[in-house]
């Protein structure tokens, strides 16, 4: 008498993620999440699909290839719904839960908190990435981080400060003003009727579309020579808003990064320090190490131009209030 032995396959392989990033219960730490979730879930389907071109299968199980911080996981909206998300609740009065979370990653993407104590969580932050060995820090921060007039940046200048001298590898990616950030003031615009912003009337910025942020981050984080911001090294990233239209996006924008075909316009990202670069123009994967970019947007505007875009996306009469 015959019998048939039957060997099962052995089950797959679940690779651990080894890319965070932090201050995911914030929008804009949420709005790049979802970012560089969309990007990871995109490779890796590339990836799949020219690895069984020969044999057609089904797409594989969707793994956490990325692990997203939080202060407070209810707030994290989408991210709670995405399998290859891990959304971790970290509290910093307890750094032993971030140490955990770090466990095995090789990267961080580092949002800064907006709380008036975002120096002593970013320190919190930095020795739990020391202690784990996170090999490298893609930093967010604010513009105008090293004019030393700038009292109320400083906090940024601290945070900076302390990435560059105790993580082995950094780069810094200094934003505009995100001008979605304008939808979540709009309460304050309507009760009010003023648009408070921490800026004189007659200064000039140029305000970013975050969905742009994302794009510049991926291109950080990501670097190829067949990627936008990649291989040619001038420093330009193609991105997106032509120009600005708050108006259109206060009707049109339906999740965190907005729904909209982008006109596309190149937009210069300027290096503002090289500290120590390890390869030259367009060498490997570690040509933004050292580097500080300024990213802002392709026009400029006023508080009161603010003000003016909002009293048409509202239909209201508002004023751009100094602060």
């Amino acid at each position: 008498m015959s019998s048939t032995h039957t060997t099962a396959n052995p089950p797959p392989v679940t690779q651990e993620p080894t890319l965070a990033i932090t201050a995911c219960d914030s929008f804009e730490g949420q709005t790049l999440a979802l970012a560089l979730a969309d990007y990871l879930e995109h490779k890796q389907k590339k990836s799949s699909s020219r690895d069984d071109h020969d044999k057609p299968s089904p797409p594989p199980p969707v793994v956490p290839l990325l692990v997203c911080l939080a202060r407070d996981k209810s707030k994290c909206g989408d991210l709670n719904k995405r399998g290859s998300c891990k959304v971790v609740q970290i509290s910093y009065d307890d750094t032993n839960t971030i140490a955990i979370a770090l466990r095995g990653i090789q990267a961080v993407v580092f949002v800064p908190e907006i709380e008036p104590q975002r120096v002593d969580w970013a320190d919190r932050m930095v020795d739990a990435m020391k202690q784990e060995n996170v090999m490298r820090c893609v930093a967010l921060s604010c513009i105008g981080t090293d004019a030393p007039d700038k009292d109320q940046l400083d906090r940024f200048r601290r945070v900076e400060d302390r990435i560059k001298k105790d993580l082995p590898r950094w780069t810094i990616l200094r934003e505009g003003f995100p001008f979605q950030i304008l939808f979540h003031w709009i309460p304050m615009v309507q009760d009010q009727g003023v648009l408070g912003m921490p800026i004189k009337k007659d200064v000039e910025f140029a305000p970013i579309d975050i969905t742009d942020l994302g794009r510049a981050l991926i291109s950080v984080t990501f670097p190829s020579k067949h990627h936008p911001g990649g291989g040619d090294y001038h420093h330009e990233i193609q991105m997106g808003l032509a120009k600005l239209d708050i108006a259109g996006h206060a009707h049109t924008h339906t999740h965190a990064c907005g729904e909209h075909e982008p006109t596309p316009v190149v937009i210069p990202v300027t290096p503002m320090t090289a500290v120590a670069p390890t390869a030259g123009p367009g060498d490997g994967i570690d040509r933004h190490d050292g580097q500080t970019y300024t990213l802002t947007g392709p026009e400029t505007v006023t508080g009161p131009k603010l003000a003016d875009e909002l009293t048409r996306a509202l239909q209201s009469d508002k004023k751009h209030k100094d602060k």
